[in-house]
């Protein structure tokens, strides 16, 4: 037996995504010896969606701890309210990377590791995004995050691939050169901004007219370069969806 949509009307769908973090390549060789990418999910980020059911701290079947990043941790989880609108990150296992044998200067990694989300909401709004945060692992135990990149959580049902094309900040000569020696990297302060944050999605200008426009966010300002590509695949199942999208 199915459980009851919370909403009467119909307005209300439940989207249940099994993903998977297949791969990453294309990243710079002298950073890729290892690599292990973070996803962050913020249902916050779309509109008038949370979770089905509280996310809790689990630990994955390989051994990796999954931690809630933002929200309750694991002692408050278990006596406090329920969180649905809680900001979940998890972490793949550490991966060796290999050479491409047609290009032998671009190096794969490959995670095909799962993961799950369930949220419900109108589909008639914005969905969330995912985000992910790619970053390297050397011999010397020194890390760098080499890229960020998001994906919307699709509304339409099916599998869909993705080839996430990622980015990370350049940062000072003197920030270049720490990280070339001592590892480290400039970061994100909200990873949010690796997309456009909801303060500036639904942020409104009056034009002369009187009509209300989105204010656009600008980023001329900031330094980045380009990065790898990571390959993200999503099976998307909709539930009590009233109308085609």
């Amino acid at each position: 037996d199915f459980e009851p949509m919370t909403s009467e009307d119909g307005s209300t769908s439940q989207v249940h995504v099994f993903g998977e973090i297949v791969s990453a390549h294309g990243f710079d060789s002298r950073y890729a010896s290892e690599m292990y990418v973070e996803y962050v999910f913020d249902p916050n980020n779309g509109t008038g969606w949370r979770h089905v059911s509280p996310p809790s701290p689990t630990e994955h079947p390989g051994g990796v701890d999954e931690t809630i990043l933002f929200g309750q941790n694991a002692n408050v989880f278990a006596t406090g309210p329920p969180d649905y609108n809680t900001v979940i990150s998890r972490v793949t296992q550490t991966t060796a990377t290999s050479r491409d044998p047609i290009n032998p200067l671009d190096k794969f990694a490959h995670f095909c590791f799962p993961f799950e989300i369930h949220i419900e909401g109108n589909l008639q709004h914005s969905l969330p995004h995912i985000y992910f945060i790619v970053n390297s692992f050397d011999s010397w135990e020194r890390h760098r995050v080499v890229g960020y990149g998001y994906v919307q959580v699709p509304s339409t049902p099916g599998v869909h691939t993705f080839e996430i094309r990622t980015w990370r900040p350049r940062g000072s000569i003197f920030s270049q050169m720490r990280s070339y020696f001592i590892g480290g990297s400039p970061e994100l302060q909200d990873f949010a901004y690796a997309s456009v944050p909801k303060e500036f999605s639904t942020m409104a200008d009056t034009s002369s007219d009187g009509q209300a426009t989105t204010k656009p966010i600008i980023k001329y300002p900031f330094d980045s370069v380009s990065s790898g590509t990571v390959q993200v695949r999503l099976n998307v199942m909709v539930r009590g969806q009233s109308q085609q999208v």
